[in-house]
């Protein structure tokens, strides 16, 4: 973990913050269709079938089948489809 992420991670602890108010990644998943990332640092690849998320330090892989970019905005990515894993792979 870098020096930064451990620094936010200590902010968030001490002023018990939200853990996305310090600029941490927000994930949520609904049941196996939708995937809904906040505070995302890009797109790393987008396929039917696979979409990779930059989240700082890691990436948020989304696996599945008929995968759509619903929303991509400058601070957020919906995806939606057949999502059979999510996986959280170090940079």
């Amino acid at each position: 973990m870098s020096r930064l992420s451990q620094f936010k991670k200590h902010i968030v602890q001490k002023f018990e913050l939200a853990p996305e108010a310090a600029g941490c990644l927000r994930l949520t998943v609904i049941d196996n269709t939708n995937v809904y990332i906040e505070n995302h640092k890009g797109i790393a690849e987008y396929t039917q079938k696979k979409a990779s998320v930059y989240g700082g330090a890691f990436t948020v892989v989304i696996c599945g089948s008929d995968l759509k970019l619903e929303r991509f905005g400058r601070d957020n990515v919906a995806i939606r489809g057949d999502i059979r894993s999510v996986q959280f792979e170090n940079l």
